[in-house]
């Protein structure tokens, strides 16, 4: 439940009990959980929700190996996450509405600059709707390929090579908790297999409590 400093953008509300939820960003079936707590979740744990200051929520990225682009979106979600924290989940909500793009098929066709560019035109677009992009673009772009790029993280750059170091603390501690597919969900630390991806809002709503009866 715990989450490294450098990590702090992913948790969403403020409350002890945590909601986690393990999220490859090419998943579809992370893509209906996603959205589905973003519309019947988020409402109940942050401000003036029923549960606001009593449950937290943390989607950590969790790129699964059989989805060619997963890691090459993650890396952009760590970038926005640490530049901009308020537009993390955003975000992540639209690079699902991507989802298509980044699928295998399409995926083999691009090479790793291709996505990582298409990846940059979503983000760009999200900071311009929301007033951030300050100063020339190209600056923001350079960040945004920098904090994926390889050579620099060889020849020791510090923030590359922290973008890949906080990757891997996502990756190890799903490793650790025998997480294999995504979503896979936990409450307050237990894997909780019951929680379907295809839950509206009446069922998280009961979901949730039940868990602060302690049931």
């Amino acid at each position: 439940m715990a989450l490294p400093r450098s990590l702090s953008f992913q948790r969403l509300g403020s409350g002890p009990q945590v909601l986690e939820v393990y999220l490859c960003p090419t998943c579809p079936f992370s893509g209906k959980i996603a959205r589905a707590l973003s519309a019947n979740v988020l409402p109940l744990i942050t401000k003036g929700g029923k549960y606001e200051g009593r449950v937290s929520l943390i989607p950590r990225l969790y790129p699964q190996p059989f989805h060619y682009t997963a890691q090459f979106q993650c890396e952009a979600l760590v970038w926005i996450g640490t530049k901009y924290p308020e537009l993390y989940w955003d975000y992540f909500l639209q690079i699902y509405e991507h989802i298509e793009e980044f699928g295998n098929v399409p995926a083999q066709n691009m090479t790793p600059l291709q996505t990582r560019e298409k990846l940059f035109s979503i983000a760009q677009t999200l900071l311009e709707k929301n007033g951030k992009l300050k100063g020339p673009a190209s600056q923001v772009h350079a960040s945004f390929m920098d904090s994926a790029d390889a050579v620099k993280r060889k020849a020791g750059d510090e923030y590359a090579k922290a973008v890949e170091a906080m990757l891997k603390s996502g990756v190890k501690l799903g490793r650790q908790n025998g997480i294999h597919v995504t979503p896979t969900v936990l409450f307050d630390g237990i894997r909780d297999d019951f929680v379907s991806s295809s839950w509206g809002k009446e069922e998280w709503e009961d979901y949730l409590a039940k868990k602060m009866q302690g049931i």
